[in-house]
């Protein structure tokens, strides 16, 4: 697709932050279960599923980035009414984290989306 250096860069730390994301709510379920074994799921990923065949179909840049905006809205939708109805109050602050994750990865994928957006308006 041949993008920009800081695109690329930006797909990695995201990559990165969920990742270790991962590693932090994997020691949050250890000592929450007190178990490392883990229940067997296969699902898709949630924010992903609804969009997958979109992205299979996009191959602008700028509408990679609204589909993977629109991913993380999603995620934090599902996130934030998850934590409106746990009972528990443990799960209810794992919840409402990740959806604060999932609003900081919106925020940095706007900020591209918009850098690409004056860019291609330049070019114009």
């Amino acid at each position: 697709m041949g993008l920009e250096d800081r695109i690329v860069e930006t797909f990695i730390i995201l990559s990165k932050e969920s990742k270790g994301h991962a590693t932090h709510l994997w020691e949050i379920y250890k000592r929450l279960f007190r178990t490392e074994k883990l229940e067997e799921v296969e699902l898709p990923p949630i924010e992903v599923e609804p969009l997958i065949g979109k992205f299979k179909e996009t191959s602008n840049i700028l509408g990679i980035l609204e589909l993977a905006m629109q991913s993380e809205l999603l995620a934090e939708r599902i996130y934030k009414l998850l934590a409106k109805r746990a009972k528990d109050e443990k799960m209810k602050k794992i919840y409402e984290y990740l959806a604060a994750v999932e609003d900081e990865h919106y925020h940095k994928l706007k900020v591209e989306y918009e850098y690409c957006k004056k860019k291609a308006q330049i070019n114009e």
